[in-house]
């Protein structure tokens, strides 16, 4: 990919952007809180934005959370945010439970084309002489891997149950979640890191594919950065392994973002020039929002206030904000220290 050209716009503020913009599609982590902290000067900004007089501006979360959007929601409110002035919400998790439903779908419709096929009499089945899809059907086998500290989400809904090393063989896909343990059934067992990459390296030589509902690599939790989900799938398709990804920067994340918002206007269509994407990740931010055609804020003080060489709050030089999109191939539009009015 091209190095981007040096025309990356620094900005005070929101209010800078006021009017070229109608809906904010917003990252969490490094915008709105840094894991542990809410960063209260972002959300004035979004609150600011969303009640300018005249104007019918929308915010939306658009996060890589392997969650729903009503435990996000939740989470959110958990730690203090103002969640209630979101107007939407997109998480990798919503995407992700899209895929699988789709995957399961399909599996079904095989299945019932098997069991409608001829009976021994030589007649067509009778749908209620198929196999029934929904009562009888066996939990599908998974890797999944999950989370200790944050919170389990089961896939028992989707018809699937996580299995032990042991029993791994029997394992048809690995589902990324978390990076700190893995569900046997419903029970948790955490995982240290060359624990978990063991397990990657082994489901790799399987074969199987794995569904990465998080592709972030790292996450913000104040100063420090832990592992996530992205950086066991970079391992799994370094080890040789197929992964399917379902938040930023894929494009049907994207094209769920736009779903949304036009849902938000009542069906009418939103351009996509008066979309504005804040985030702190040049990898999915960034990356994402260009690769779909939406302008982007690059919030510096997230995860990676430290290669550019800065403490949370304080602004980078132009120059150590371009070298670094240029080391992503990336090119944000705008740039900013922290989210603020």
């Amino acid at each position: 990919m091209a190095a981007p050209k040096a025309s990356v716009m620094p900005v005070s503020g929101l209010r800078d952007l006021l009017h070229r913009y109608d809906v904010l599609l917003l990252d969490q982590l490094g915008v709105l809180h840094d894991g542990k902290n809410v960063h209260s000067a972002a959300w004035d900004a979004a609150r600011r934005f969303q009640e300018v007089p005249g104007r019918d501006n929308k915010l939306v979360l658009a996060s890589n959370s392997s969650r729903s959007a009503t435990v996000a929601l939740q989470g959110l409110k958990k730690m203090g945010c103002d969640a209630g002035l979101l107007d939407g919400v997109v998480t990798s998790g919503e995407v992700s439970h899209r895929w699988l439903n789709k995957r399961k779908t399909e599996q079904q419709k095989a299945k019932h084309a098997e069991g409608s096929r001829q009976t021994g009499d030589g007649r067509d089945a009778h749908p209620s002489e198929s196999t029934d899809m929904e009562s009888n059907e066996e939990l599908e086998n998974v890797v999944h891997m999950t989370w200790q500290w944050r919170g389990h989400q089961s896939l028992s809904e989707l018809g699937m149950r996580g299995v032990s090393e042991a029993e791994m063989q029997d394992a048809t896909l690995v589902v990324s979640q978390g990076a700190d343990a893995i569900a046997v059934g419903e029970e948790i067992i955490p995982m240290e890191d060359d624990q978990m990459e063991k397990l990657v390296l082994k489901c790799a030589e399987k074969n199987m594919e794995m569904l990465c509902t998080n592709p972030d690599m790292v996450a913000q939790y104040g100063k420090e950065l832990a592992k996530m989900p992205g950086f066991y799938a970079e391992l799994y398709e370094k080890a040789g392994g197929t992964v399917t990804r379902t938040g930023k920067p894929e494009p049907v994340f994207y094209e769920f973002c736009m779903e949304v918002i036009q849902e938000l206007y009542d069906g009418k269509p939103v351009d996509r020039s008066r979309v504005l994407a804040i985030g702190d990740s040049m990898a999915h931010d960034v990356m994402g929002a260009s690769n779909a055609g939406i302008d982007v804020l690059f919030v510096q003080g997230g995860i990676h206030y430290k290669d550019l060489g800065i403490d949370l709050g304080e602004e980078a030089s132009l120059k150590d904000v371009i070298e670094l999109a240029q080391k992503y191939g990336v090119q944000p539009t705008y740039t900013i220290p922290m989210l603020r009015w």
